[in-house]
């Protein structure tokens, strides 16, 4: 029975419930998705960025084997000879 002495229809009771599961569905999705975004933090900072590992094997090998210095080819004389 409600306040003013009547009980609710089949139709309101089921547009009340309807109302709650709609109501209390965004904070619980909301509260999901800050779960997986946490727990997709989590693994990121565990095993790393697939680039990182890459990057890794370059910088490693570039500094095992040190590129020479060489000249700098395609000066102003080295053009002129190219297109003549």
């Amino acid at each position: 029975m409600s306040a003013a002495g009547f009980s609710a229809t089949e139709e309101e009771h089921s547009a009340f419930v309807t109302a709650c599961c709609l109501v209390s569905f965004v904070p619980l999705s909301l509260a999901a998705l800050a779960l997986a975004e946490w727990e997709l933090m989590e693994l990121y900072y565990r095993s790393g960025h697939p680039w990182s590992r890459i990057l890794v094997d370059l910088t490693s090998d570039a500094a095992d084997n040190p590129r020479e210095e060489t000249p700098e080819v395609g000066g102003a004389k080295e053009r002129e000879r190219n297109v003549a």
